[in-house]
């Protein structure tokens, strides 16, 4: 004989075999409920391992789990990456992960890294300068930089190779970016052998950056580096 609250436990059972299929460190993608109560969607990583808890629903306690979803790195006591996974009111998913030299057009707050940590962000990106309504591409070649917190609702990007500050804007401030390189990604790069099919561009100056609209090859980069194409043919 069933249990008279077999519909509530069914749903339980979905949701513990939705998280069965991700762990932390994975991508994924959580819809449920922030801290305020409100309906949200994250993608990022999985920063830690999920934990039950209850959580009010429909005016009633339920049982629910809560993920901490954000930018790799993130300290996942961080409220801003809170979600909370309710049996019929929430799911999580593997996701795609980004792929480094994708231009991305938005505003400053819609930045991943800056959704998760805010005033305490501190992320690698490739920089491809400032954007608007009209702008159709990115204006920078492509800098490879660190996004930081400037202080009164400012934000900077500061090129790592010299250090220089390229950028200030506040979060509603539009720009181009790219995500930058995984150190693993770098480090597979240099271990890998190489092929007599390989590209010599792609030898000396690492892996090949194409435009996320056009598909036209922009420049070769490492994660020290960004070479634009023109400085190889010119």
């Amino acid at each position: 004989m069933r249990s008279p609250n077999w519909e509530e436990e069914d749903k339980v059972e979905d949701l513990k075999t939705m998280l069965a299929r991700v762990k932390a460190g994975d991508y994924v993608t959580a819809f449920g409920k922030d801290t305020r109560g409100h309906e949200v969607t994250r993608t990022g990583t999985l920063l830690a391992d999920p934990q039950d808890m209850k959580a009010t629903h429909n005016g009633a306690k339920v049982k629910a789990v809560r993920v901490c979803v954000g930018e790799k790195g993130t300290d996942p006591a961080t409220r801003s990456t809170w979600t909370t996974l309710i049996p019929d009111h929430g799911f999580i998913r593997s996701a795609e992960p980004p792929k480094a030299g994708e231009w991305i057009h938005g505003e400053i707050r819609n930045i991943p890294a800056v959704r998760s940590a805010r005033d305490s962000v501190n992320a690698p990106l490739i920089f491809g300068g400032k954007g608007g309504k009209r702008s159709t591409e990115p204006t920078d070649r492509g800098t490879l930089v660190v996004l930081s917190y400037a202080g009164s609702g400012r934000y900077e990007f500061k090129a790592q190779e010299s250090g220089e500050v390229i950028f200030t804007g506040s979060l509603q401030s539009q720009v181009w970016w790219s995500y930058a390189p995984e150190d693993n990604e770098h480090q597979d790069q240099e271990d890998q052998e190489p092929d007599e099919h390989q590209d010599v561009n792609e030898l000396n100056y690492g892996k090949p950056v194409y435009h996320v609209e056009t598909g036209e090859l922009v420049g070769f980069w490492t994660l020290e580096k960004f070479t634009p194409i023109e400085e190889i043919q010119g």
